[in-house]
């Protein structure tokens, strides 16, 4: 959302799994004004694997993205409505979910195994790499010198954080044994403890850094020490399944919302009576997947990738 309260999205324009095919065209920004609920598009520059995956935006009230498929970050001034450049970061890294924090960009690299830091007034950037080999990191969350991320790896399954107060150390955090989630995107609580979702096994999870050790689970089996797992309840009409993807923290309402985009519905958790409150989509097909924003007037925004569209929900 934009300080004017517009929402903004990416539109890649393929289905990244983990990459879109090499004759993709260039994808768009799109932009959907409330007042009017139009949709304006900017398709970006002709260059082999344009298409953006995630934006942000930045203090100045700029628009940044990233493309995986060509490894660059990229800026758009929504106020001239073009497009200011796009650099590229390390080769091969599929720069995926991206975050500001004191003026720097923080964000996953997919096929790096390993979190980047880009500075958007020298365009210079710097990879730190993950503990684990293959982690595929994912989502990405910023607060108070603290870089949180997830490992999206089947074969690694843990949340970590990269320390920038302690000479950017990075610590990971096993979750459950046996490994059985693909952790997604990640947000932050009021305590500054990360929330996330673990796709295909169904659930949302929580960690407390002080109850945790950092590479150990604490346990032979089962949920690892520190960690707090919620089941997503099972859909009824819907037989694709679970994935749990987007995950949004409402510091107002305290409560974690949330989507599921095999099962198509939207809605949310409340951490405090672990109590799930989820709506079906008009289609199950609908996919919502990662995308989730709140509005100025506390209401939900969220994709639906395989339905074009783009939905609001009213708590």
């Amino acid at each position: 959302m934009d300080k004017a309260g517009n929402l903004w999205f990416a539109e890649p324009g393929c289905d990244f799994s983990s990459t879109c095919s090499a004759g993709s065209r260039p994808g768009q920004i799109g932009e959907l004004k409330l007042a009017s609920h139009r949709i304006a598009l900017y398709t970006l520059p002709r260059a082999p694997g344009n298409q953006p995956i995630f934006v942000a935006f930045d203090g100045r009230g700029k628009l940044w993205f990233t493309t995986p498929n060509n490894d660059r970050i990229g800026e758009f001034d929504p106020v001239r409505r073009k497009f200011v450049g796009q650099w590229r970061v390390s080769a091969g890294s599929a720069p995926w979910d991206l975050a500001f924090a004191r003026g720097k960009i923080w964000y996953a690299e997919f096929r790096g195994s390993a979190v980047g830091r880009f500075d958007p007034a020298t365009h210079a950037h710097r990879d730190f790499r993950t503990p684990s080999a293959d982690s595929e990191p994912y989502g990405i969350a910023v607060r108070a010198g603290l870089v949180w991320f997830t490992e999206n790896g089947s074969g690694v399954d843990r949340v970590a954080v990269l320390d920038t107060r302690r000479h950017d150390a990075i610590r990971e955090y096993p979750i459950v044994l046996p490994q059985s989630g693909t952790p997604h995107m990640i947000t932050l609580g009021p305590s500054g403890h990360p929330w996330w979702s673990e796709g295909f096994s169904g659930t949302i999870a929580t960690l407390d850094p002080a109850r945790a050790v950092p590479g150990s689970c604490g346990r032979t089996a089962g949920t690892c020490r520190g960690v707090r797992r919620f089941t997503v309840p099972p859909a009824t009409g819907c037989t694709l399944g679970s994935h749990a993807s987007g995950v949004l923290f409402d510091q107002t309402r305290h409560l974690l919302w949330l989507d599921d985009s095999l099962s198509g519905r939207v809605g949310s958790l409340n951490p405090r009576t672990g109590r799930f409150d989820l709506i079906k989509l008009h289609d199950c097909n609908a996919h919502p997947h990662d995308g989730l924003a709140l509005g100025r007037s506390g209401n939900v925004w969220f994709d639906e990738e395989f339905a074009n569209g783009l939905g609001e929900l009213v708590p």
